[in-house]
């Protein structure tokens, strides 16, 4: 059991009065209480009738679970709707927890690839962060990480269909991230598990000087083979100018010895971010391509 779910543990034991504290139902009742549900229901709209809860209850449920004590894993959503007041927490007198099923996670999923999972990270974002946070963003930090894959196929292109991909090919409003093929493969495991396939996952993180903890901004899954000095300087070239969009501010992107390559020194440049990184250990071939990158042309 990892580190958080000790500490998870612990924290369902404590009581509110008579009423045990869970941080999970806390969460549910939150994201319903902000609009979030409503909000995410827009973009992603149910496909079928047939379906009971709604796109934006089951991206709560998983939100929420994440924060629960229950197993993390995608299949176990049921249990854990089972496991609490379903209908008082989405205050839903006609839902019950053997609506939460692998059909409706499917559809969920689909409406999620279509829709572009990068360019809804930036709408969550926009809407669980403040406007006063956003704008007091100056500092963006960059990472990666890596989880494997059971069962997987060798490649796994979300977008085959040929319907959805004209579609996101004639939208303006799509990542170019989210049209990237993704391939899963075995690569530098970061999870302990290099005999499995693996997706590589890059994010940016941002700490406004009144938040307590760092806030998530993007995400973009990528290819398990891929290493951080490409995927960093895809993110310099694709992604920042996206993120600037919310984030006016934004002056530092800060990065591990990765990021100190041409190419992602060159893209921060274009759009006016400096770039802090550490030195990797070949630093004659760091500083000829600082020198390229920062050069008057």
């Amino acid at each position: 059991m990892s580190k958080l779910h000790h500490a998870l543990k612990f924290v369902e034991k404590a009581t509110l009065g008579s009423m045990p504290l869970r941080i999970d139902l806390l969460i549910l009742g939150k994201l319903k209480q902000k609009g979030f549900i409503a909000k995410i229901d827009e973009a992603l709209p149910k496909t079928s009738n047939n379906q009971a809860l709604s796109n934006g209850e089951l991206l709560a449920l998983l939100m929420a679970k994440l924060a629960s004590t229950e197993p993390c894993a995608l299949s176990n959503l049921p249990q854990y709707a089972a496991s609490i007041p379903l209908a008082a927490v989405l205050e839903r007198d006609d839902v019950d927890p053997t609506m939460v099923n692998r059909y409706a996670v499917g559809d969920l999923l689909s409406r999620i690839t279509e829709y572009g999972p990068s360019r809804l990270m930036g709408l969550c974002s926009k809407f669980m962060i403040t406007e006063e946070e956003l704008l007091s963003a100056t500092i963006g930090h960059l990472d990666s990480t890596s989880y494997h894959i059971h069962g997987a196929p060798q490649e796994w292109n979300p977008l085959e269909d040929s319907a959805t991909l004209k579609q996101i090919e004639d939208g303006e409003d799509y990542w170019e991230s989210d049209k990237i093929k993704i391939e899963v493969k075995h690569g530098y495991s970061r999870d302990n598990r290099p005999q499995d396939r693996q997706v590589c996952h890059s994010m940016i993180m941002i700490r406004p000087p009144q938040a307590s903890l760092s806030l998530p901004v993007y995400q973009h899954p990528i290819t398990g083979s891929t290493t951080d000095v490409k995927s960093f300087a895809h993110e310099a070239e694709h992604s920042l100018p996206r993120i600037q969009e919310y984030l006016p501010n934004l002056r530092y992107l800060v990065g591990d010895c990765a990021a100190a390559s041409f190419l992602t020194a060159f893209y921060c440049k274009l759009v006016g971010i400096s770039l802090i990184t550490r030195l990797p250990d070949n630093l004659s071939a760091v500083k000829t391509a600082f020198d390229d990158a920062y050069a008057d042309k």
